[in-house]
């Protein structure tokens, strides 16, 4: 790793450190990567530590947004295969049985809420629908 000499390289390279934290790994190494360049750059053409820092604050809207929008990508990503819907179904069939047995009624699977037996079929028919669809894409 290049070493960073000024105070303001260190903060925005800290800050850098601390939001990509929460995007994948491949994006993760790529923005610091990018950004540790950047910064080197920056001091071996003198570019005041002030003026990085300042840019640093300035861009850290941006930089919320860029990470946002990964966890946001990979989030649709996964909500387009099977699995989400039919861990979804199997919680839909428990919060009926617990919430049937906070009104006193017996919890058995006969008498869960109908609403949690339906929306239980209804994700595993969407689980289904995306299973196939895969299936056929391969």
């Amino acid at each position: 790793m290049t070493s960073l000499q000024g105070t303001g390289s260190r903060a925005a390279w800290g800050w850098c450190v601390a939001y990509t934290a929460f995007a994948a790994a491949p994006d993760r190494a790529r923005r610091r990567g990018e950004l540790l360049s950047h910064l080197w750059e920056s001091e071996q053409v003198g570019i005041r530590q002030r003026s990085l820092l300042g840019a640093a604050v300035r861009g850290a809207g941006s930089d919320l947004t860029w990470v946002l929008t990964q966890r946001i990508r990979q989030a649709r990503q996964g909500m387009q295969t099977s699995t989400p819907y039919v861990v979804l179904a199997a919680l839909s069939v428990l919060f009926g049985a617990f919430s049937n047995s906070f009104l006193g009624e017996p919890t058995w699977i006969g008498r869960v809420q109908s609403g949690g037996l339906l929306t239980a079929v209804g994700l595993l028919a969407l689980a289904l629908v995306l299973h196939l669809r895969a299936r056929h894409r391969r």
